[in-house]
């Protein structure tokens, strides 16, 4: 959150500061400018006169997020929205992945009872909808299915984890 809101301090100063300049130097030359460059001098100048409505709308964001992130449901549509994200949707599915499984790998180790383990391992990817996930399989797992089938059954678990834990449970 820091590094967006420093971010954003650095995209201020370059549109109210750095880009005017710029902008007097090619209005001075008299060239015929790229569209995207317009644009952005257009864009520079409706910041520089609505800096005012930016900074309500991005208190008005960080404000409603905060508030949001704080509910259980708020959370959850928080998280699915991440999952869901153009460039770093993947990633973060990774990383939620990676830190249950290992953790799972883990407590399982440990000679932990997979019901408890994946209770605990649900916790470490600070995830609402892994954690739902989770529990939907933990309660496939009470009705007597199969590590494996039970979080394939939920969708979420990629197929290569899945048959690779159906594979251990069978050898």
């Amino acid at each position: 959150i820091i590094v967006l809101f420093l971010s954003f301090i650095v995209l201020g100063v370059m549109m109210t500061v750095v880009v005017p300049v710029f902008m007097k130097i090619f209005v001075s030359m008299k060239i015929e400018l790229p569209v995207a460059t317009q644009f952005l001098f257009w864009l520079s100048g409706a910041f520089k006169k609505f800096w005012w409505v930016i900074g309500i709308l991005g208190y008005a964001a960080f404000y409603f997020y905060n508030k949001a992130n704080n509910t259980t449901k708020g959370r959850y549509l928080i998280d699915s929205y991440k999952l869901k994200l153009p460039l770093f949707g993947k990633l973060i599915y990774s990383a939620i992945l990676s830190r249950t499984v290992f953790s799972l790998s883990v407590l399982l180790k440990t000679g932990l009872p997979i019901l408890d383990a994946l209770d605990i391992a649900k916790k470490s990817a600070a995830n609402k909808v892994m954690e739902q996930k989770c529990e939907e399989a933990k309660m496939k797992m009470k009705q007597g299915k199969t590590i494996g089938a039970s979080l394939e059954e939920t969708s979420f678990f990629p197929l290569f984890l899945t048959q690779m834990i159906m594979i251990g449970e069978t050898s």
